[in-house]
């Protein structure tokens, strides 16, 4: 939306992956993305932590991390929107909500 990130270029490529290898984990992270913009349509005016997120949509072996990942990307090109307001998360410790960014 604001032309910062593209959802469709998702995976941080830190492990320096090539070929099939980051083709395959572009595609899993591209979905992920979807997948996280989908939820958070499906829920218009509430909000998640990113540990919400994570448990109602991973998969097996997907990480709290990739869900992260795919929350700031989302934020960053302007879906999502981090309330400031915090709740007790999952470890025990208060973290960000964030919320479907509604254009009036």
């Amino acid at each position: 939306m604001n032309g910062q990130a593209n959802i469709f270029e998702s995976y941080h490529n830190s492990a320096k992956e090539t070929g099939k290898l980051l083709a395959i984990y572009s595609n899993i992270a591209k979905k992920q993305d979807i997948a996280v913009l989908r939820f958070f349509q499906a829920n218009v005016g509430r909000s998640f932590t990113a540990a919400e997120v994570w448990e109602a949509l991973k998969k097996k072996g997907e990480p709290l991390t990739s869900y992260r990942r795919a929350i700031t990307n989302l934020t960053n090109e302007g879906y999502l929107t981090d309330t400031r307001a915090k709740r007790m998360g999952h470890l025990g410790r208060k973290t960000t909500t964030w919320t479907l960014t509604v254009k009036n």
